[in-house]
């Protein structure tokens, strides 16, 4: 079998376990194998189990550093054992892992020196690769149990993990997993992640919209048309007067034209801001019959 493949059955068969006892427990294993203690597949499985904990294990940085030492404690262990595929798997884990960073091999002895040597400089010239996860709504990601964000993430050639979960959990939104297996420098793998969206609750009632203001008090407006009225009938009384007089349009005219002015006016400024009214009362129907319609669609 090889490597990957162990790997990988490791993981199906381990059961779960909870993050801080399997911190425990793989801080023990790695004391005994370096005591000498042959419990190599021991440690294996239970670094394995990791992968089930990657937000605890992103926030942790003393669990990484375990893991971490951990790894380089198997992979010398796997060469004394004279496992050097093994070997050679478990160093390159520590190596991506490491992001760059330099790991501390010199107290693991020569031999895994010169293995963690051969390793960085094979895997720095093979190059790099891409993972670009694209979220449609606010996620967090962890790629190998470490916070990366969201876009393109360039990794090391090998197998990468990914993890993808919403940023505000809720029960249509689940975490997601990958397995990334990237050969090729220059490669980019693209990941989606698109959780359904909560349908909106149908109970819940929009805020309300607010009335548009009336133009003019309607006392305003009904002394308007109150007064226009009264000088049009006194305008076309003292109109017709001057009239039946042979005087010709006089006072009485004014008044009639100022009293229709007023009553248009006022007549106007009312209509207007009946109909305004009468639409808010339509719109506040035209809501609730809009969410009963939602309730209905969501309930099939």
């Amino acid at each position: 079998m090889s490597t990957t493949l162990l790997f990988t059955a490791l993981l199906i068969l381990a059961p779960p376990t909870e993050y801080p006892p399997l911190l425990g427990e793989i801080s023990r294993l790695n004391d005994l194998v370096n005591e000498g203690e042959d419990v190599g597949d021991d440690l294996q499985a239970a670094i394995v189990q990791l992968y089930d904990h990657a937000p605890e294990l992103a926030a942790d940085p003393d669990g990484q550093q375990l893991r971490t030492n951990a790894l380089l404690s198997l992979a010398r262990a796997r060469l004394l054992a004279d496992q050097p595929s093994e070997a050679t798997a478990a160093m390159d884990e520590a190596i991506r892992l490491a992001r760059g960073e330099p790991l501390q091999v010199a107290d693991y002895g020569p031999a895994l020196e010169a293995l963690h040597e051969q390793r960085l400089a094979i895997l720095a010239e093979l190059g790099t690769a891409s993972i670009q996860v694209d979220c449609t709504r606010a996620c967090t990601v962890f790629i190998d149990e470490q916070a990366a964000s969201p876009g393109a993430s360039k990794v090391a050639l090998g197998i990468h993990r990914v993890w993808i979960e919403p940023v505000t959990p809720d029960s249509n939104a689940h975490s997601e997993t990958h397995r990334v297996d990237l050969d090729s420098p220059g490669q980019v793998v693209r990941l989606t992640y698109s959780p359904k969206r909560p349908p909106p609750d149908p109970t819940e009632k929009p805020p309300p919209s607010e009335p548009r203001k009336r133009l003019m008090p309607v006392w305003g407006e009904a002394t308007l048309l109150a007064v226009g009225t009264g000088l049009a009938v006194a305008g076309a009384i003292l109109l017709a007067t001057d009239t039946k007089q042979g005087l010709g349009p006089g006072p009485g005219a004014a008044l009639l034209g100022f009293g229709g002015a007023f009553v248009l006016t006022g007549g106007t400024l009312l209509g207007v801001d009946q109909a305004a009214g009468n639409g808010n009362r339509l719109a506040s129907r035209s809501g609730s019959a809009a969410r009963v319609m939602v309730g209905w669609t969501f309930r099939f």
